[in-house]
Order: C-alpha cells, then sequence, then structure tokens
C-alpha cells in the first residue's frame, strides 16, 4: 500500500472509510434501536423510497460530523478502525496479478450465467450450445473443471496456497 494509509489515523480516516468496518448490529447499538428506526424513517421520506438499506444510512451519517466525532471517541469507532487496519494489513502483500489468476482458474461460474464451456464436453450430450448454470457446482462447472489439463490445476493450487500461506 501507499505510504499515504500508514499516516492514516482514527482522528484522520475518512469517514466512510470508517462507517465501512462498522455493522448493523453495532451502529444499532450505538445509535439506539429507537434512533436508528428514526433515521431510517427520515431517509425513507428524504429519499423518497420504500426501504433504506444500510448503504443509506451510513452514507448519511457520514455527513454528520458531530456524529462521526462522537463514534471516533466511542469504543466501537475504535473497533472498526483496528478492522480497518487489519485489512490494510492483509492486503499489503498480496501480488495481485497473481491473485487474479488465480480467481480466473479457481472461480466457479455465477448462479444463472454461460458457463464457458460447450455441451460437447459433457459425456450425456452432443450438442456444441452453451450451457447455462443454475445453481452453483452444477454438472457443467464438475466437468468444466475436467477441461483444464493437469498442468494448469496444479500451478493453480501452488498459486492459491502460496497466497493463502501469507496470511
Amino acid at each position: 500500500m501507499a505510504s499515504a494509509d500508514v499516516d492514516i489515523t482514527l482522528e484522520t480516516i475518512a469517514p466512510s472509510k470508517l462507517l465501512n468496518y462498522v455493522t448493523k448490529e453495532r451502529l444499532v447499538q450505538f445509535v439506539s434501536p429507537a434512533k436508528y428506526a428514526e433515521i431510517e424513517q427520515r431517509l425513507r421520506r428524504l429519499l423518497d423510497k420504500s426501504r433504506v438499506n444500510l448503504k443509506d444510512v451510513k452514507k448519511h451519517l457520514s455527513t454528520r460530523p458531530e456524529f462521526i466525532d462522537s463514534l471516533r471517541r466511542h469504543a466501537i469507532g475504535t473497533e472498526a478502525f483496528d478492522k480497518y487496519l487489519a485489512a490494510v494489513g492483509r492486503l499489503q502483500g498480496i501480488d495481485r496479478t497473481r491473485a487474479a489468476a488465480v480467481r480466473k482458474v479457481m472461480a466457479e461460474p455465477a448462479v444463472g450465467t454461460r458457463a464457458a464451456l460447450p455441451l460437447a464436453s459433457c459425456p450425456a450430450t452432443t450438442s456444441t450450445a452453451w450451457t447455462t448454470t443454475t445453481t452453483p457446482n452444477t454438472t457443467a462447472w464438475r466437468w468444466s473443471r475436467q477441461l483444464f489439463n493437469s498442468e494448469s490445476m496444479t500451478e493453480a493450487t501452488s498459486l492459491l496456497a502460496a497466497s493463502l500461506s501469507r496470511r
């Protein structure tokens, strides 16, 4: 990470970044359930939405300097800053090129997306149309793993093991 990240303290961290590491439960605990419900209701009217999500609430609260100051002084703010420092520490030693290569080889197709293999590769079919996965770990995913030669799978496995050992 850049040297600018080293200089970030609890007092200088951006409010939105600090709130990113506060869970909804801890936020409700900090402001009280009644006050949180009031904030949600006010945002529903202000944003003209039927439901307000946590992102909307955090965005609203990050613009309130008095709220952010009190959060920074509270144990919940300190806990969130500690989570931020831990996340920054985990990211410092990662080789992003290798991580991307491992994800590309090892990632399953997303639910409902086109799988990267023709049906012809599955012994039960002879069609060359593309398969559509509807659930994780489908037959299409299992067959797609067999399309990789053993050399690329060995390399991907070793890259994955190396990235996990750095944690």
